[in-house]
């Protein structure tokens, strides 16, 4: 009875051990909060430029309407709020984010993208430099 026990405690722990190393290796389904840090920082700091791949899931999107980012599907994660109201940059509601200048760019449908954020004082522009096609 006491083998039992052992072996049951034995195989659990494995277990246990292989489901919280998988869940460490999970791949990400978005990284939005990264792209919206990107453009913090390009509007921190005018002249700038950057490009990052942004992935977005099947069913959102990304529209810019004059000084808004409007997210469909998903909503601004709550740092991207902390370091546009701490940089006096704008603020974050929900699912919008309106900024103190005028954001321009293509409305951006789920997929993958490689995109370049760049800034003058008063425009953040956004440009897809490649579509990137996800094998999987």
């Amino acid at each position: 009875m006491d083998l039992e026990y052992a072996v049951t405690f034995a195989c659990l722990t494995a277990l246990l051990a292989f489901t919280v190393s998988m869940a460490w290796h999970i791949p990400q389904t978005s990284n939005v909060g990264e792209f919206l840090v990107a453009v913090a920082v390009a509007a921190k700091h005018p002249g700038s430029s950057i490009k990052m791949v942004l992935y977005l899931p099947e069913s959102s999107t990304i529209e810019f309407k004059s000084n808004r980012i409007i997210l469909h599907g998903f909503v601004a994660p709550k740092y991207v709020s902390d370091i546009l109201s701490s940089w006096g940059l704008g603020y974050s509601s929900g699912n919008v984010i309106e900024l103190k200048c005028e954001v321009k760019g293509p409305n951006l449908k789920g997929g993958a993208y490689i995109v370049q954020v760049t800034s003058t004082t008063s425009v953040l522009k956004i440009k897809i430099i490649e579509t990137v096609s996800i094998k999987g």
